[in-house]
């Protein structure tokens, strides 16, 4: 792989950077009410620029929690990886989720992890709208392979 390319490989995770406000809304299972809260979160470089940490907080029914996601790309292998940790979805273990870089996104990750003996999903798509307007929808997968979407986040650039 050319120098050049290298570059704009770990580049594409500069969009990111910056202080971010807006909503989330979450759905727990198809057709359930949608559940929507405020959000805010700061994306900054990390590791000499090699990976972008996201610290955001946020809540659910009235309840505050917070989280981190910590986003990477390998170059080598041309894949995106993401190590999240927060109190609301994982409990107290890490999800770490990876996928191919795609021209049409930032980012569409997928991580599992184990709940009653049985593996489960969740997908990761981040979008740039707009230079000031990311899309993050994440999607639940469950065991049997039904995805459907659980968070849809729209953030704004803070000014």
């Amino acid at each position: 792989m050319a120098a050049a390319e290298s570059i704009a490989l770990q580049g594409r995770l500069d969009a990111l950077v910056g202080e971010w406000q807006g909503e989330t809304r979450t759905w727990f299972r198809p057709g359930e009410p949608v559940r929507e809260a405020p959000v805010t979160g700061r994306m900054r470089k990390v590791a000499d620029g090699t990976g972008v940490l996201h610290e955001y907080q946020s809540s659910l029914d009235g309840e505050p929690f917070t989280g981190v996601v910590l986003y990477a790309v390998d170059v080598a292998k041309e894949r995106v990886t993401a190590a999240w940790v927060d109190g609301f979805h994982m409990s107290t273990a890490m999800m770490v989720s990876e996928g191919p870089l795609r021209p049409d996104v930032v980012m569409d990750v997928l991580g599992h992890w184990e709940a009653g003996g049985e593996t489960w999903g969740w997908r990761t798509v981040v979008r740039q709208v707009s230079p000031d307007h990311l899309e993050q929808v994440a999607f639940l997968i469950t065991p049997s392979g039904e995805e459907h979407r659980a968070t849809e986040t729209h953030y704004h650039r803070r000014v």
